[in-house]
Protein backbone atom coordinates (compact mmCIF):
# COMPACT_ATOMS: atom_id res chain seq x y z
CA UNK A 1 0.00 0.00 0.00
CA UNK A 2 1.12 3.58 -0.65
CA UNK A 3 2.68 4.94 2.43
CA UNK A 4 0.65 8.21 3.69
CA UNK A 5 3.25 10.83 4.73
CA UNK A 6 1.72 12.95 7.04
CA UNK A 7 3.54 15.60 6.80
CA UNK A 8 3.49 16.23 3.36
CA UNK A 9 0.19 16.24 2.11
CA UNK A 10 -0.17 17.24 -1.45
CA UNK A 11 -2.66 19.31 -3.37
CA UNK A 12 -6.27 18.30 -3.42
CA UNK A 13 -5.94 17.96 -7.13
CA UNK A 14 -3.23 15.76 -7.18
CA UNK A 15 -4.37 12.16 -7.73
CA UNK A 16 -2.69 9.58 -5.49
CA UNK A 17 -2.64 5.76 -5.60
CA UNK A 18 -3.49 2.98 -3.44
CA UNK A 19 -2.97 -0.41 -3.89
CA UNK A 20 -5.24 -3.38 -3.30
CA UNK A 21 -5.29 -6.81 -3.78
CA UNK A 22 -7.71 -8.46 -6.41
CA UNK A 23 -7.89 -12.10 -6.05
CA UNK A 24 -4.12 -12.85 -5.15
CA UNK A 25 -2.75 -9.72 -7.23
CA UNK A 26 -2.19 -6.10 -7.21
CA UNK A 27 -3.87 -3.34 -8.49
CA UNK A 28 -2.99 0.28 -8.33
CA UNK A 29 -6.02 2.85 -8.05
CA UNK A 30 -5.80 5.92 -8.62
CA UNK A 31 -8.04 8.67 -6.83
CA UNK A 32 -8.63 11.99 -6.73
CA UNK A 33 -10.46 14.62 -4.85
CA UNK A 34 -13.24 14.50 -7.17
CA UNK A 35 -14.02 10.46 -6.83
CA UNK A 36 -14.54 10.89 -2.92
CA UNK A 37 -16.69 13.81 -3.72
CA UNK A 38 -18.46 11.88 -6.11
CA UNK A 39 -18.44 9.30 -3.85
CA UNK A 40 -19.85 11.27 -1.45
CA UNK A 41 -22.49 12.46 -3.54
CA UNK A 42 -23.71 8.97 -3.90
CA UNK A 43 -24.22 7.62 -0.64
CA UNK A 44 -25.94 11.22 0.14
CA UNK A 45 -28.64 10.46 -2.11
CA UNK A 46 -28.82 6.96 -1.57
CA UNK A 47 -29.01 6.56 2.31
CA UNK A 48 -28.78 10.49 3.69
CA UNK A 49 -25.95 12.58 5.19
CA UNK A 50 -25.76 9.81 7.79
CA UNK A 51 -23.61 7.36 5.12
CA UNK A 52 -21.20 10.06 3.98
CA UNK A 53 -18.36 9.08 6.49
CA UNK A 54 -14.80 8.06 5.62
CA UNK A 55 -14.79 4.43 6.42
CA UNK A 56 -17.47 3.16 4.37
CA UNK A 57 -16.50 5.64 1.33
CA UNK A 58 -13.51 4.04 1.34
CA UNK A 59 -14.64 0.79 1.49
CA UNK A 60 -17.05 1.32 -1.43
CA UNK A 61 -14.17 3.08 -3.61
CA UNK A 62 -11.82 -0.47 -2.77
CA UNK A 63 -9.06 1.55 -0.75
CA UNK A 64 -8.01 2.24 3.09
CA UNK A 65 -8.97 5.32 4.88
CA UNK A 66 -5.04 6.74 4.69
CA UNK A 67 -6.07 7.74 0.60
CA UNK A 68 -8.84 10.11 2.30
CA UNK A 69 -6.63 12.16 4.29
CA UNK A 70 -4.67 12.91 1.09
CA UNK A 71 -7.53 14.86 -0.43
CA UNK A 72 -8.80 16.40 2.98
CA UNK A 73 -8.66 17.28 6.50
CA UNK A 74 -11.15 15.48 7.56
CA UNK A 75 -15.15 14.99 7.25
CA UNK A 76 -15.94 18.30 7.65
CA UNK A 77 -13.20 19.20 4.58
CA UNK A 78 -15.42 17.03 2.42
CA UNK A 79 -18.63 17.94 3.27
CA UNK A 80 -17.50 21.90 2.59
CA UNK A 81 -16.23 20.70 -1.15
CA UNK A 82 -19.53 19.05 -1.85
CA UNK A 83 -21.67 21.64 -0.76
CA UNK A 84 -19.19 23.97 -2.78
CA UNK A 85 -19.88 21.19 -6.09
CA UNK A 86 -23.30 20.49 -5.62
CA UNK A 87 -24.02 24.75 -5.74
CA UNK A 88 -21.85 25.51 -8.46
CA UNK A 89 -23.50 22.42 -10.43
CA UNK A 90 -27.22 22.89 -9.76
CA UNK A 91 -26.92 26.54 -10.70
CA UNK A 92 -24.42 27.48 -13.48
CA UNK A 93 -24.29 23.87 -14.70
CA UNK A 94 -28.06 23.44 -15.45
CA UNK A 95 -27.97 27.22 -16.87
CA UNK A 96 -25.08 26.49 -18.94
CA UNK A 97 -26.55 23.67 -20.36
CA UNK A 98 -29.80 25.20 -21.53
CA UNK A 99 -27.90 28.22 -23.11
CA UNK A 100 -25.35 25.76 -24.74
CA UNK A 101 -28.85 24.08 -26.06
CA UNK A 102 -29.87 27.36 -26.50
CA UNK A 103 -33.32 27.98 -28.46
CA UNK A 104 -36.13 30.74 -28.01
CA UNK A 105 -36.98 31.72 -24.58
CA UNK A 106 -40.16 29.79 -24.49
CA UNK A 107 -37.62 26.46 -25.51
CA UNK A 108 -35.19 27.39 -22.96
CA UNK A 109 -37.76 27.41 -20.14
CA UNK A 110 -39.43 23.97 -21.61
CA UNK A 111 -36.11 22.94 -21.24
CA UNK A 112 -35.25 24.19 -17.56
CA UNK A 113 -37.94 22.76 -16.40
CA UNK A 114 -37.27 19.71 -17.40
CA UNK A 115 -34.17 19.30 -16.17
CA UNK A 116 -34.34 20.95 -12.29
CA UNK A 117 -34.79 18.10 -9.82
CA UNK A 118 -33.62 15.64 -12.65
CA UNK A 119 -30.19 13.56 -12.76
CA UNK A 120 -29.08 15.22 -15.60
CA UNK A 121 -25.40 15.69 -13.85
CA UNK A 122 -25.56 12.53 -11.74
CA UNK A 123 -24.80 11.98 -9.19
CA UNK A 124 -24.26 15.96 -7.82
CA UNK A 125 -27.64 16.20 -9.04
CA UNK A 126 -30.73 14.49 -9.01
CA UNK A 127 -33.83 13.77 -7.25
CA UNK A 128 -32.30 11.56 -3.91
CA UNK A 129 -29.52 14.69 -3.82
CA UNK A 130 -31.65 17.39 -3.97
CA UNK A 131 -34.15 15.65 -1.47
CA UNK A 132 -31.10 15.12 0.81
CA UNK A 133 -29.23 18.03 0.27
CA UNK A 134 -32.98 20.55 1.38
CA UNK A 135 -33.22 17.90 4.85
CA UNK A 136 -29.46 18.40 5.69
CA UNK A 137 -29.77 22.34 4.92
CA UNK A 138 -32.83 21.88 8.03
CA UNK A 139 -29.82 21.10 10.53
CA UNK A 140 -26.41 23.11 8.65
CA UNK A 141 -26.49 26.40 7.73
CA UNK A 142 -23.44 25.73 5.63
CA UNK A 143 -25.82 23.95 3.78
CA UNK A 144 -28.80 26.17 4.06
CA UNK A 145 -26.72 29.27 2.69
CA UNK A 146 -26.16 27.29 -0.49
CA UNK A 147 -29.33 25.99 -0.95
CA UNK A 148 -30.44 29.77 -0.95
CA UNK A 149 -27.68 30.83 -3.50
CA UNK A 150 -29.13 28.06 -5.59
CA UNK A 151 -32.91 28.77 -5.20
CA UNK A 152 -32.23 32.71 -5.95
CA UNK A 153 -29.87 31.40 -9.10
CA UNK A 154 -32.81 29.47 -10.44
CA UNK A 155 -35.26 32.19 -9.85
CA UNK A 156 -33.53 34.86 -11.44
CA UNK A 157 -33.23 33.03 -14.11
CA UNK A 158 -36.34 31.82 -14.68
CA UNK A 159 -37.45 35.80 -14.75
CA UNK A 160 -34.80 37.08 -17.09
CA UNK A 161 -36.45 34.16 -19.53
CA UNK A 162 -40.24 36.10 -18.79
CA UNK A 163 -38.37 39.67 -19.20
CA UNK A 164 -37.06 38.05 -22.56
CA UNK A 165 -40.78 37.21 -23.51
CA UNK A 166 -41.81 40.99 -22.82
CA UNK A 167 -42.96 40.36 -18.68
CA UNK A 168 -41.80 43.39 -16.47
CA UNK A 169 -41.56 43.82 -12.56
CA UNK A 170 -44.05 41.70 -10.69
CA UNK A 171 -45.30 39.79 -13.29
CA UNK A 172 -42.12 38.47 -14.67
CA UNK A 173 -41.13 37.65 -10.77
CA UNK A 174 -44.97 35.84 -9.91
CA UNK A 175 -44.35 33.77 -13.18
CA UNK A 176 -40.41 32.82 -12.35
CA UNK A 177 -41.94 31.79 -8.80
CA UNK A 178 -44.29 29.66 -9.97
CA UNK A 179 -42.80 28.00 -12.19
CA UNK A 180 -39.60 27.82 -9.89
CA UNK A 181 -42.04 26.74 -7.25
CA UNK A 182 -43.79 23.62 -9.35
CA UNK A 183 -40.23 22.51 -10.25
CA UNK A 184 -39.44 22.41 -6.45
CA UNK A 185 -42.66 20.41 -6.22
CA UNK A 186 -41.93 17.70 -9.06
CA UNK A 187 -38.80 16.72 -7.79
CA UNK A 188 -38.54 12.90 -8.73
CA UNK A 189 -41.92 13.13 -11.23
CA UNK A 190 -40.92 11.21 -14.46
CA UNK A 191 -39.94 12.72 -17.71
CA UNK A 192 -43.55 12.63 -19.22
CA UNK A 193 -44.75 14.51 -15.94
CA UNK A 194 -42.02 16.81 -16.08
CA UNK A 195 -43.11 17.49 -19.91
CA UNK A 196 -46.82 17.66 -18.89
CA UNK A 197 -45.69 20.11 -16.20
CA UNK A 198 -44.03 22.56 -18.51
CA UNK A 199 -46.47 22.35 -21.41
CA UNK A 200 -49.08 23.41 -19.06
CA UNK A 201 -47.33 25.84 -17.25
CA UNK A 202 -46.64 28.08 -20.31
CA UNK A 203 -49.64 27.45 -22.13
CA UNK A 204 -51.27 29.32 -18.96
CA UNK A 205 -48.81 31.93 -19.67
CA UNK A 206 -49.76 32.34 -23.15
CA UNK A 207 -53.46 32.09 -22.20
CA UNK A 208 -52.64 35.06 -19.22
CA UNK A 209 -50.86 37.04 -22.54
CA UNK A 210 -54.02 36.58 -24.51
CA UNK A 211 -52.66 34.33 -26.94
Amino acid sequence: MTRVHRGSVPHPSIATQETTGVRGGMVKKTLNSEDWIEAGFAALSKDGLGAVRVEPLARGLGVSKGSFYWHFKDLADLQRQMISAWQERATLGIINKVETKGGTAIERLENLIGLIGTDFDKPYCGPGTDMALRAWARLDTRVSRAQNTVDTARFNYFADLFRELGETGASAEGWARLCHFACRGAIGATADDRKALAAHLLAQFQLSRGK
